[in-house]
């Protein structure tokens, strides 16, 4: 199967071992797993350890972590317990590596279910381990599988159909000597270069004596050669099967998993062993005990094909029998009961239950079309609110679908009281501002239908608050949420704190909204909101951990980021997720470390793609594009920044502000991307539309960039300005920064830098002390030079214009991640075979490593290149 495939596996091995890996993509019988066996074979023992799971579907949803279960235990729990170990699954894929790199083989990575893909993504963010997956092309491919290569976490080949030239030879290989040309060309007219379809028909004429050798050649014997398909593979295996293997192979092929207890209740267990003899079913261990699965995707895909509609509807009624007689459901087997409720019209009280926990179950999965099925048969059985909450909730995300919208009226006449209203208005509301860009048509859907009750005409001002928030009217905002502090329903008082931080952070009123996130935690951590207190303490703490970076305690606010980030990974909900990781995102690059920023950015711009609303989307999405720039790797920024230009229209106000400022990073340090002054003239504007809305916070840090970007003189009187009535430490010394820049005082610029060290803002204070040495001669700029240089090599290599122009440096072009750790070592002093041993390549590798950079820099030896660095030094 490897003939015609060495270039591809010689090009893939090489992505494994220099890089993080690649994806073999190919249509059925293309040889993508051949590839990867050899691939693998090829690598092994060479600093790699690798580790191999499979994908595998399930019918109908997603299996969380199906795939993963051989290598991850710690995974091995219910859906929401198991997203808690995601980050906890990283470290023990590393340790299964026992010092070696951990080689992640996937083949069908395209049947990976979502959250096991989002591990995949995560693994690769952590630059601790490799990928080598398969991916078929002749079926839709999920948007996570399809990310790993489309943001340049891994490389992508494709293969194709064989060359003739190649076809013939593996007809050849396989028949065992030369082979007529007549008969050749009828293999390539039946299989078209397929290499599974040229084993298949040339085995199988084999097998029927089809061969016949005549005068040194090998010919065909009969004109009636048809190459055969999967499904006359599968059929000739059970023909002969007992029915009841037949049976469970259908079972199975509809439910996609069964624990054998389940099993056993619908066939005989001498068929299960029968099925497993047949190579039809394969035994695993699950968390809760042995489970059967087909032993190949193809076989449900054809199974499933021959069946009718009878034949579905007994055999979920099958599964639903054997599942809902068990005790304790509980994760993939939760999710499989429900789907068989679903489809054999199950109902009673216990099948309300189930599909409401299967729901939540579904939702953590991220499987949202599942979760509207179960949330609508949830309804339809009780009009339980919970049943509501998840349909619409399913319905707006799963295809961003018009549908809420337009069955409103529909589903507004069948509530029953105010808190099914509220579910209807929030959905229905959310889907009108977030994906339809109606936010006008939202607020007045909230007006023209006020509820009565107090807690839900509360909560109803609360969430028209947030939407005000969203669209930059902080002083609507505020108003609505003062009105409801001392309601009488403490979960509305809550709601209404929730937003007022949010609201105090961007007047840069940071200890004041530490002080309410605080209160507001504690209150919802003493039992009086119920089960919404877990939420609402959520919120405030996330919140004070942003307003901490605002004041300028940038390593609390990592830190405390960090600490609770497993947790608000385990909710079914992405927004916390995407909040927390955007906060380390932003935090992160304040401290000047664009490479984790960019890690960040990547994770919050995941979790809101989850949530199909764009707006969300580009404030991460724009400060992936900054650290990307600011990391010199100015191919990724550019592909980044054309993804950010392709938001369509939203209403988030506040976030399009962030991300124009953040975009004016990639300004200008990029070639054709407007400059310096379109920089400048970018962040002037974004700074005047924060003014107008009263967001003091992207104010100062617009002017502040003004100033890095060598308008000091612009930025220093606005920022006293803005500076005069805010707290904390980081937003007064952005002011003083200025000033100095704009008066070349060096005593106070040095004083501006020791503030900026204390807060961890090292990258400000590179810069800071850079601009010393310039504005100072002699042993006072050699000091300065010296400790800017020191703190720039804390910065994960981040080039900024102020550093670069003020250190009267030659910056380097841009290189990739390995390309700069090679430069690092080689400047260190480290050989070449001191290189190839750290990174585990041959030195005839890193030598190809060497020209590459050589030609970027212009130079021609390694002493020209340790030259040029030094050049571009601050130091």
């Amino acid at each position: 199967m490897l003939v015609g495939r060495r270039d591809v596996v010689a090009r893939v091995a090489a992505s494994v071992l220099d890089g993080a890996g690649a994806i073999v993509c190919g249509p059925q019988g293309s040889g993508r797993s051949a590839v990867l066996d050899a691939v693998v074979e090829d690598v092994a023992g060479r600093g790699v350890e690798p580790l191999r799971v499979a994908g595998a579907p399930v019918a109908g949803r997603a299996a969380p972590f199906a795939g993963l279960r051989s290598l991850v235990p710690a995974v091995e729990r219910d859906p929401v317990s198991r997203l808690l170990a995601l980050r906890r699954g990283v470290d023990e894929l590393v340790a299964l590596g026992e010092g070696n790199r951990p080689l992640l083989v996937v083949d069908d990575l395209d049947l990976l279910d979502s959250a096991s893909l989002a591990f995949v993504h995560r693994a690769l963010l952590s630059e601790q381990v490799a990928l080598l997956g398969a991916v078929r092309t002749d079926r839709p491919a999920p948007e996570g599988a399809m990310l790993l290569w489309k943001d340049g976490l891994v490389d992508r080949l494709d293969l194709g159909p064989l060359e003739r030239r190649d076809a013939d030879r593996l007809v050849e290989d396989l028949v065992g000597g030369p082979v007529q040309a007549s008969s050749r060309e009828r293999i390539w007219g039946l299989t078209a270069g397929n290499p599974s379809h040229i084993v298949e028909t040339v085995c199988e004429q084999r097998d029927r004596g089809g061969w016949v050798e005549l005068d040194g050649l090998w010919r065909l014997a009969a004109d009636d050669v048809g190459a055969p398909s999967f499904e006359d593979v599968l059929a000739s295996r059970l023909a002969e099967a007992p029915p009841a293997v037949r049976e469970l192979v259908d079972v199975l092929a509809v439910a996609g998993l069964l624990t054998l207890a389940a099993a056993e209740r619908i066939v005989p267990f001498e068929a299960v062993a029968e099925a497993e003899r047949r190579k039809l079913v394969a035994v695993e261990a699950e968390p809760g005990g042995l489970a059967l699965r087909l032993t190949h995707p193809l076989v449900a895909e054809t199974r499933r094909r021959e069946l009718d509609e009878s034949d579905r509807t007994r055999l979920w009624g099958a599964v639903a029998g054997a599942l809902l007689g068990l005790d304790e459901l509980s994760g993939d087997m939760l999710l499989t009961a429900a789907l068989a409720c679903l489809e054999t019209g199950a109902d009673g009280p216990e099948v309300v239950d189930l599909l409401v926990r299967a729901g939540d179950a579904a939702s953590a999965a991220r499987a949202w079309a599942l979760v509207e099925r179960c949330g609508w048969r949830a309804w339809e059985l009780s009009r339980d609110s919970r049943g509501l909450a998840l349909a619409l909730n399913g319905a707006g995300i799963a295809a961003s679908r018009d549908e809420v919208v337009d069955r409103f009226d529909e589903h507004w006449a069948a509530c029953a009281d105010d808190e099914q209203r509220f579910v209807v208005l929030n959905t229905t509301g959310i889907h009108l501002f977030h994906r339809r860009n109606q936010p006008e048509d939202a607020l007045r859907l909230l007006h023209d239908h006020p509820l009565d009750e107090p807690r839900w005409a509360g909560m109803l001002a609360t969430y028209e608050a947030r939407l005000h928030a969203f669209l930059g009217d902080l002083d609507r905002s505020e108003e609505l949420c003062r009105r409801h502090l001392d309601h009488p329903d403490p979960l509305v008082a809550a709601d209404a704190e929730v937003v007022l931080v949010a609201s105090l952070m961007a007047r840069g009123r940071g200890h004041d909204a530490v002080a309410l996130a605080e209160d507001g935690f504690a209150k919802a951590s003493d039992g009086r909101l119920g089960t919404e207190g877990p939420t609402v303490a959520a919120f405030h703490y996330l919140f004070r951990l942003s307003a901490l970076v605002d004041l300028g305690r940038l390593v609390e606010g990592v830190d405390g980021a960090l600490a609770v980030e497993p947790a608000v990974a385990a909710e079914t909900d992405p927004t916390g997720h995407g909040w927390l990781a955007l906060h380390l995102g932003r935090a992160w690059m304040l401290r000047g470390r664009p490479r984790t920023a960019a890690r960040w950015f990547r994770e919050s711009m995941a979790c809101y793609s989850d949530l199909a609303r764009p707006g969300w989307r580009v404030w991460p999405a724009a400060g992936l594009v900054a650290c990307l720039a600011a990391s010199g790797r100015g191919d990724d920024a550019v592909a980044a920044r054309v993804s950010v230009d392709a938001t369509p229209p939203h209403p988030m106000h506040k976030f399009e502000a962030e991300a124009g400022r953040l975009l004016a990073w990639h300004d200008a340090v990029a070639p054709g991307w407007g400059g310096l002054d379109g920089a400048l003239s970018r962040l002037c504007d974004v700074a005047a539309r924060a003014e107008s809305f009263g967001d003091v916070g992207l104010a100062i840090a617009a002017w502040h960039d003004v100033a890095r970007f060598g308008g000091a003189d612009r930025a220093a009187g606005p920022l006293a300005t803005l500076v005069a009535p805010v707290q904390g430490d980081l937003f007064p010394a952005h002011a003083d920064q200025a000033a100095a820049l704009a008066a070349r005082d060096p005593a106070a610029l040095a004083g501006v830098a020791r503030r900026y060290e204390a807060m961890a803002a090292e990258l400000d204070a590179a810069e800071t002390w850079a601009a010393v040495a310039t504005a100072s001669s002699g042993r006072e700029a050699s000091s300065a030079q010296r400790r800017a240089a020191a703190l720039a090599a804390a910065c994960e290599g981040a080039r900024t214009p102020l550093l670069g122009k003020v250190a009267g440096a030659s910056p380097l072009p841009p290189l990739t991640p390995r390309e700069a750790e090679i430069v690092d070592l080689l400047v260190a002093g480290a050989s070449r075979q001191e290189i190839a041993d750290r990174f585990v390549l041959s030195v005839r590798t890193v030598d190809s490593h060497l020209q590459r950079i050589y030609r970027k820099v212009g130079v021609r030896t390694a002493t020209e290149l340790i030259d040029a660095v030094d050049r571009a030094s601050p130091a």
